[in-house]
């Protein structure tokens, strides 16, 4: 909506100013946490010889670098997840065998001429 404001502003023949920018930039930061669409207008500024303060381009980078952190963050809860998922899938794998091992080891019947009896060993 911001965005949409300066685009009027153009449109009208208003030459927005480096004030209307730092404000527009600041907001964009601090309320929508846009660091894309900041660096867009920085370079529209630059194309129009207007230059950012200080305060707002410290702003930027430690908006995208939150931007940054978050991403890195998911992409290690993701990698967490899947770990886990290989972890629990393991064990369910090993403790399945386990289970059919036992199953299998209790089902051997040998009759070896003196009647049918029951092995405590067996592989599948």
């Amino acid at each position: 909506m911001t965005v949409a404001l300066l685009g009027e502003m153009k449109k009208r023949g208003v030459q927005p100013k480096v004030d209307e920018y730092n404000k527009l930039i600041q907001s964009l930061c601090l309320k929508v946490v846009d660091w894309r669409t900041t660096k867009k207008l920085l370079e529209e500024m630059k194309e129009n010889g207007l230059h950012l303060n200080g305060i707002t381009k410290g702003l930027m980078r430690a908006v995208k670098e939150l931007e940054q952190e978050r991403v890195e963050t998911q992409e290690n809860l993701r990698a967490i997840e899947f770990m886990t998922n290989v972890a629990n899938y393991t064990t369910y794998a090993r403790d399945d065998r386990a289970a059919r091992y036992r199953r299998h080891a209790r089902s051997i019947h040998v009759d070896d001429g003196f009647g049918s009896r029951q092995l405590g060993v067996g592989i599948e």
